[in-house]
């Protein structure tokens, strides 16, 4: 017969480390469970020995916590422990004194019942669901503020992910007023050799014309067109260079957005990860409310199960009660026949 897989020894650990993780990983369902955590499911699939040993060690101390507290729970609920802590005093006289104190009848039939005190496990159980409502809108309030955080993130993300395409967008323009400034450079150039070669003219003219006034009136008509194309030509040069100051102050306009942009992306990155340590702060609130709400929960079924037995003794007493009274009233009539028969 083949030995159990899943045998511990007395410390927790397994017996065969080899042969359980074998197992687990043979088993789907367990291993669906364990992917829910991706600690475990690394040593389960990993191929440490020691990590798994310290692992089932772990879970086997807290599951046997787990067990002896709900040990002590049960032994302090017995019946010698709920005789003891019980407020009701175990003085028949003083019992039938507070019984009609209460309004409650009783004839010669009636006996003291044992184990009918009620009142501590009804507050306890009233504590219980009040606990279990808390933990409850504790939970629904968790729950909210990790849809909150959710969002934010989105948005940051969102945010982050506009600004990466505007500094995209602007290191494009940069790029292209680069290039358009370069051009414009070569264009000035150019404009500058034509300048000078049309000065280089000009002056040519000049010496021709001076050479030619003597022969001829027009020279000076030639010089003033000469002196007009120089003007033109300035001018034109003039304006080029203004255009490229003006791009210039552009280029450095978009230079400056650029680094503006660039200080909100590192301050949505900042806030993204601020909102991701509240998010892991909020799980782990989470998970330990998870915790105590099953806690409570086992608690609470623990209280349901002895309500039963008890409201069952509840019915016995309400029965003797009602024997009790139908005694007393035989005992009225009996003593109202000998009455009147005397």
């Amino acid at each position: 017969m083949a030995s159990d897989p899943f045998a511990l020894n007395d410390n927790g650990t397994a017996k065969d480390p080899a042969a359980f993780r074998a197992a687990l990983r043979a088993d789907p369902v367990r291993m669906e469970a364990l992917e829910k955590e991706p600690e475990v499911a690394a040593v389960v699939l990993g191929e440490d020995d020691n990590a798994l040993q310290e692992l089932i060690k772990s879970v086997y101390q807290a599951e046997k916590k787990r067990i002896d507290k709900l040990n002590k729970g049960m032994a302090e609920r017995t019946i010698d422990a709920q005789r003891v802590s019980a407020t009701v005093p175990r003085d028949t006289v003083q019992l039938y004194q507070q019984l009609r104190e209460s309004g409650l009848q009783y004839g010669p039939a009636f006996r003291l019942l044992r184990n009918v005190h009620l009142v501590a496990t009804k507050a306890a159980l009233i504590r219980t669901q009040a606990s279990a409502t808390a933990l409850t809108n504790q939970l629904r309030t968790c729950t909210t503020e990790k849809t909150g955080l959710t969002q934010r993130i989105s948005k940051s993300a969102a945010t982050a992910a506009t600004a990466t395409a505007a500094a995209a967008s602007l290191k494009a323009c940069r790029a292209q007023l680069a290039q358009a400034s370069s051009q414009v450079d070569g264009l000035q150039e150019n404009l500058l050799s034509q300048l000078e070669d049309a000065l280089k003219q000009v002056a040519k003219l000049k010496a021709d014309l001076t050479a030619a006034n003597k022969a001829t009136g027009t020279t000076q008509a030639l010089a003033d067109k000469a002196v007009q194309e120089r003007d033109a030509a300035k001018a034109a040069s003039e304006s080029l260079r203004q255009q490229v100051s003006q791009l210039r102050a552009e280029a450095k306009e978009a230079d400056e957005q650029l680094s503006g942009l660039q200080a909100t992306l590192a301050q949505a990155n900042g806030e993204k990860d601020a909102t991701g340590k509240e998010l892991a702060s909020c799980r782990d609130g989470l998970s330990k409310s998870t915790g105590t709400a099953t806690d409570l929960s086992n608690e609470l079924v623990t209280c349901q199960q002895y309500s039963g037995p008890l409201a069952a003794q509840l019915e016995e007493a309400s029965s003797h009660l009602a024997t009790c009274e139908a005694d007393l009233q035989h005992c009225l009539t009996n003593n109202l026949a000998v009455t009147s028969g005397r």
